[in-house]
């Protein structure tokens, strides 16, 4: 019985590193799509000074 309480809690912390390793690669996946938008906007707009 006690074997299986183990079993049951390493799967669950499994489960749970898999998950939260899942939202990290997301999150510096959307941080960085964030950082490549704001740095096209700001040579766009320098861009734009310039022409004017």
């Amino acid at each position: 019985m006690e074997l299986l309480a183990w079993a049951a809690v390493i799967l669950i912390g499994i489960l749970l590193i898999r998950f939260l390793w899942t939202i990290i690669k997301l999150a510096a996946f959307a941080g960085l799509v964030l950082l490549v938008i704001y740095f096209v906007r700001s040579m766009v707009e320098t861009a734009a000074s310039f022409s004017l």
